[in-house]
């Protein structure tokens, strides 16, 4: 699960964890963080 910003995908992770998923991921910071710190979006842009 990857959304906007960290909030968000905490709150999905852990409504995902209580539907059943076991292995939930949140990416530190969200998106936001991703793109600031210049990381890839895509493998093959």
């Amino acid at each position: 699960m990857v959304s906007a910003d960290e909030h968000e995908a905490m709150q999905a992770a852990h409504w995902m964890l209580e539907q059943g998923f076991r292995r939930v991921y949140s990416l530190d910071g969200g998106l936001d963080a991703w793109i600031e710190r210049g990381l890839p979006l895509c493998v093959e842009c």
